[in-house]
């Protein structure tokens, strides 16, 4: 368990970077040394906004476990299925490749 402090703090981030619109907010992360990746979820926006979100900041990467699946159904054949996979897959990849 994080320290009360520590908690706390990263508690005060979270709601900042929620607030952010700025293309620019998470560039000093993604250029720090000790930062591998930084990672974005898609946060319930639509794959859409979610891809156009994520296009604007430059170096950040994608993890939309939901938003990838978004439009997906067991009653598709398998080739629409798949069709819609692919673009969803492309459309992520592309907006993460800024």
């Amino acid at each position: 368990m994080l320290p009360i402090c520590i908690n706390q703090e990263l508690l005060h981030w979270i709601e900042i970077f929620k607030q952010s619109t700025s293309a620019t907010f998470f560039d000093e992360l993604v250029a720090h040394p000790r930062v591998v990746r930084v990672v974005a979820l898609s946060g319930g926006y639509s794959r859409a906004d979610a891809n156009v979100a994520l296009a604007k900041n430059k170096g950040v990467i994608a993890s939309f476990s939901r938003a990838l699946t978004e439009g997906l159904s067991a009653k598709q054949s398998d080739a629409e299925f798949d069709a819609l996979l692919n673009s969803a897959i492309q459309g992520i990849y592309d907006a993460s490749n800024t």
